[in-house]
């Protein structure tokens, strides 16, 4: 079966490094703590990783497969994704409601300029320099 030269979702990029190392979905499982069947749900795109999973399958890639976060929004997501954490747990953490999170997450949460300074500040101490730039965009 071949395999995309240039994969654009999860499942591919698994696929094409599975081919690229020459093993078999039950190897894959194992290095990634799933069942044979996860990889080949995933391959196929029937399913899609829990974000726990992320940070095993970024290391069985040897890379990160998602684009440069630039609001910060996507740089919170791709927090999320690198430590395999929940929308839910770091909206405890963070103490704030889940559903503020989201927003804030798809960059729909109105936020003036302050306020967005404010948190990004509380994010870089509590969780590091992934959120250490606001800019323009960050601002609705």
């Amino acid at each position: 079966m071949p395999y995309p030269k240039h994969p654009t979702s999860i499942g591919e990029h698994i696929l094409k490094r599975r081919y690229e190392l020459e093993l078999f979905q039950r190897e894959v499982a194992k290095r990634i703590g799933v069942n044979t069947w996860t990889i080949t749900n995933w391959e196929k795109e029937a399913t899609h990783p829990e974000i726990r999973f992320y940070p095993a399958i970024t290391s069985f890639l040897g890379y990160e497969p998602f684009p440069e976060p630039i609001t910060l929004g996507e740089r919170i997501v791709a927090w999320r994704r690198r430590h395999g954490v929940s929308r839910k747990k770091l909206a405890k953490q963070l103490g704030i409601d889940e559903a503020a999170l989201e927003k804030r997450e798809k960059d729909m949460a109105s936020t003036d300029e302050q306020k967005a300074v404010e948190l990004t500040k509380f994010l870089e101490e509590k969780f590091g320099t992934i959120f250490a730039f606001v800019t323009k965009a960050d601002v609705n």
